[in-house]
């Protein structure tokens, strides 16, 4: 059995980011112990489960890291290497922020002698294209494409979500050997209340459903669906619409579709309401701007729902056979619907095989250390 020092994300605004480190804990603890580095709040859940150790708690006691106070990369390193003469843990496992914690991480463990693993979400080399290079762009360059580099070269192994993203990192000049496939643990909703979405709604049988459940920010295509959504009900007004979501943009978008009555906006729902969400559904629309693997995608393919998604990266055009990216072929795809293509959701992301494919992870980087 070994000991995993699992480093989260210190922004705890990131709810994604709390699921992820509870799920990837819930799974390896079957096995390993498991110590959590980092987050300074922490949920109910994880605090009375696992051992939480945030990065303030070990400054505490090392009066050295002073001297790191404004070099974060530095600062985490020497405090990894602190806890380690408490804690002896055998592996450091990196889940989030490449280019600090992923590279602290991974020069830590290359001093200690220790399995460091990093974690990487998306085409790394290419986010920072996105964004104005003066206005972000630069920023992202340097934490990805020089440090998120280098924290590749120095760990032990690299985790990439999906076999898609292999090509990228050979372009970037990395062998295959470096890197294990393993996506996040995914929870599927499992009870399915078949008569929730018509009582609630009031909806008839015979009317088509167009559903999308994803966050409503800025790194989502919200424009472009609040224009498919008016040329499809200009072209049909029985087709349904149901956006089951928050976020940054939920009130312009409530405001731009406001005289269509066909537009249901949904808080979110509880898991085991949500399925009847997508068991009601006849097609799942996905217009994002850029994504690693999409939660929301692959709940809908574990439903048997077709999926018209945007190009919003390899992985996305990987796993979805109806991309489409302008306005009048999305509306021509959900018009069309019986053309549409319904992909089948890999074994690899049932809970199952996935959780066997995380413990699997520590071997693997072990026999390649």
């Amino acid at each position: 059995m070994a000991k995993v020092c699992l480093i989260g994300s210190t922004d705890s605004s990131v709810r994604n980011m709390e699921h992820l480190v509870f799920r990837i804990a819930q799974i390896l603890s079957t096995e390993h112990d498991i110590v959590i580095v980092g987050p300074e709040t922490i949920s109910d859940r994880i605090r009375e489960r696992y051992k939480c150790v945030p990065w303030s708690d070990i400054e505490v006691v090392n009066e050295g890291v002073k001297f790191f106070k404004f070099n974060p990369i530095l600062r985490r390193i020497y405090l990894l290497l602190a806890l380690h003469k408490i804690e002896s843990f055998d592996v450091v496992l990196s889940l989030g922020g490449i280019g600090v914690n992923g590279l602290s991480a991974s020069i830590a463990g290359r001093i200690l002698g220790l399995l460091s693993v990093v974690r990487i979400t998306s085409d790394i080399f290419s986010v920072y294209r996105s964004k104005p290079f003066l206005w972000g762009g630069g920023r992202l360059f340097l934490k990805n494409n020089i440090l998120g580099r280098m924290a590749i070269y120095f760990s032990s192994k690299a985790v990439l979500l999906h076999e898609s993203q292999l090509p990228l990192m050979e372009a970037a000049g990395f062998t295959k050997d470096r890197f294990y496939i393993v996506s996040q643990p995914f929870t599927f909703p499992q009870e399915s209340k078949s008569n929730l979405v018509l009582s609630n709604l009031k909806l008839k049988n015979t009317c088509r459903v167009i559903l999308s459940t994803m966050r409503l920010d800025n790194d989502k295509k919200i424009a472009l669906m609040a224009d498919v959504i008016k040329e499809v009900l200009k072209r049909d007004p029985n087709v349904i619409f149901i956006i089951v979501g928050a976020g940054a943009l939920k009130d312009w978008l409530m405001e731009s579709l406001s005289s269509y009555s066909n537009v249901f906006f949904i808080n979110q729902v509880p898991r085991d309401e949500l399925a009847s969400y997508y068991t009601r559904a006849d097609i799942f629309l996905h217009l994002s701007k850029s994504e690693g693997l999409s939660n929301c995608i692959v709940e809908a393919m574990s439903f048997g729902l077709p999926v018209i998604a945007s190009d919003s990266g390899v992985i996305t055009t990987a796993l979805v056979s109806n991309i489409k990216n302008e306005l009048n072929e999305i509306v021509d795809a959900i018009m069309n619907y019986d053309d549409l293509v319904v992909d089948c959701m890999p074994t690899q992301f049932k809970p199952e095989s996935n959780a066997r494919l995380w413990l699997d992870l520590i071997s693997s980087a072990k026999s390649n250390d």
